[in-house]
């Protein structure tokens, strides 16, 4: 059965590579909002941007837009109201891209003290 794309907005993540761009290739159920954000927390590794496409409910065209700001605001928002730490990949993606007022604050762990 194909998936209903007019249901609600999509995410496509654009991860960079040494060989040029791509789209990280992921079940079309799970790209949703919700999802996207759970594949960027547990994975930020060369996240450069998030598209959104959101289509027409007649399925006649759509629009699509670089929602990649209002997602990394939305992660510091929830990592800083849960007091849950971050990487530093993940501070530095949000710092990028929803500004340094949304990195500041955010706990970070830091790896390279951890026990080998």
């Amino acid at each position: 059965m194909q998936p209903n794309l007019a249901a609600a907005p999509f995410y496509l993540i654009v991860r960079r590579h040494k060989l040029g761009w791509f789209f990280l290739e992921r079940d079309v159920a799970a790209t949703n909002r919700h999802d996207t954000i759970n594949e960027i927390v547990g994975d930020p590794t060369d996240v450069s941007m998030v598209i959104e496409l959101e289509a027409e409910a007649n399925g006649e065209g759509g629009r699509w837009r670089d929602a990649t700001s209002d997602l990394m605001a939305e992660i510091a928002d929830r990592a800083a109201s849960d007091g849950e730490s971050i990487s530093t990949e993940l501070r530095d993606l949000i710092q990028t891209h929803a500004g340094m007022d949304h990195a500041r604050g955010l706990r970070v762990h830091d790896r390279s003290f951890a026990a080998a």
